[in-house]
């Protein structure tokens, strides 16, 4: 887990999100 970051969770969620756009 790299929690060294404060907005990593925000950032990977927001890759994650644009990720399934592309897709779908």
């Amino acid at each position: 887990n790299l929690c060294r970051c404060t907005g990593y969770d925000k950032i990977v969620r927001a890759v994650q999100q644009a990720a399934e756009g592309v897709t779908n």
